[in-house]
């Protein structure tokens, strides 16, 4: 979730302090459901590391691809470097 004006209150989630923002009257509104607002932002922000990682190993894995079939070593040095930071997140997650 993005921070706009209407969602000015920062709040982070419990387990993976993953932040996201809310209305003032939050708190007043869900206090009986936050736990489960929680779990709900955390499984969103998995699933957006999940596809973003798949995107990130999927270009690796083209360059990797045309370096070898052109003989290409700078290229293929290149993807060798290229990072997979979410892919990272991801994999420190279920550490």
């Amino acid at each position: 979730m993005s921070f706009l004006r209407k969602y000015n209150q920062q709040r982070q989630t419990s387990e993976l302090k993953v932040t996201y923002f809310v209305k003032s009257d939050f708190l007043k509104n869900y206090e009986n459901s936050i736990r489960q607002i929680d779990r709900q932002v955390e499984e969103e922000y998995i699933d957006n590391l999940r596809t973003a990682c798949f995107r990130e190993r999927n270009r690796k894995d083209t360059l990797l691809w045309r370096a070898k079939l052109y003989g290409d070593s700078s290229l293929y040095e290149e993807a060798q470097r290229m990072p997979t930071q979410s892919c990272a997140r991801l994999s420190n997650i279920y550490k």
